[in-house]
């Protein structure tokens, strides 16, 4: 028995060792971005995925910075906003990125299903250490793989100044573009339906919905809800139980909210799925939100 623990400490201790030097690494990585500030002049934030990232261009706003980002649910966007609330405390207002998809558990794909992987190591070094322990957990099933990334994307936060890979911004590059009816039926059935049944809600992103609303009134920052613009023939396809639980979100925690679903209706404001924006329709969004930031 004392020879098969022997044994068993020999073999397992090469392992211990590397998991606490990974350990370390995680410290120091962490620790190197426990402060996320952005200019002072900034007041207002917008914040949420990619139809926040690709449809305002703050380039053409005043105090404004877009910190939208692909893929991005309000899991992550929870504690981003959090880092970046208490680290700037210029911020009075943010823009969130709220729409029909958000709710759609297709999302939770994105935080600890099949497309975890590619997406949580951006916002990896941000997040509580039970958070970090939850990411390995959901991706142990291609560990080797995704620690590689993280040290890949810990050694490139190191070297960075502020441009981190959870920080996001305007990115638009859809030129001369029109819808695709194909695509946007694709679009639909990808974040609404599985295997022809509708989609469950997703807990998750409800869950840290509501806590980013909290999170707002806590540091007394007004928060206003964002439905960037989507093409007629997809929004009329957007299954009814979402646009009730969408309403029902909305009146339950009393939010402002700016819809621009319907104000884009050119075929070339969009990208094929009909879900973004293109750069035509990006410039129509941003000019509409400095109309109403400047009259208040």
């Amino acid at each position: 028995m004392k020879r098969l623990l022997i044994n068993v400490a020999i073999f397992s201790s090469p392992f211990v060792f590397l998991v606490f030097l990974f350990g370390i690494f995680v410290i120091v990585v962490s620790s190197s971005i426990n402060e996320f500030e952005i200019e002072p002049n900034v007041t207002e934030i917008f914040i949420g995925d990619s139809h926040i990232q690709s449809s305002i261009n703050d380039s053409m706003l005043i105090n404004s910075k877009n910190l939208g980002q692909m893929a991005e649910s309000f899991y992550f966007t929870y504690f981003k906003l959090k880092l970046v609330l208490s680290s700037n405390p210029n911020i009075k207002k943010v823009y969130l990125g709220f729409s029909y998809h958000n709710l759609s558990d297709y999302y939770d794909e994105f935080i600890n299903g099949e497309f975890s992987r590619s997406i949580s190591p951006n916002y990896f070094y941000i997040l509580p250490l039970n958070e970090q322990i939850k990411l390995i957990y959901w991706n142990f099933n291609a560990l080797t793989e995704y620690l590689k990334i993280l040290v890949r994307k810990g050694l490139k936060t190191i070297n960075q100044d502020s441009n981190y890979a959870f920080s996001g911004g305007y990115l638009n590059n859809f030129t001369n573009t029109t819808v695709s009816y194909t695509s946007m039926d694709k679009r639909i059935n990808f974040q609404y339906f599985a295997d022809g049944c509708l989609n469950e809600f997703s807990f998750i992103n409800m869950a840290y919905f509501e806590k980013i609303v909290n999170l707002c009134k806590d540091y007394n920052v007004e928060i206003i809800l964002l439905n960037a613009p989507l093409h007629p023939y997809y929004k009329k396809m957007i299954p009814a139980e979402y646009e009730s639980k969408y309403s029902e979100l909305i009146n339950c925690y009393k939010l402002a909210v700016i819809d621009f679903s319907s104000i884009c209706n050119d075929d070339c404001c969009f990208t094929p799925d009909g879900d973004h924006v293109s750069l035509k329709g990006a410039m129509e969004v941003t000019e509409e939100i400095r109309k109403l930031i400047k009259i208040k």
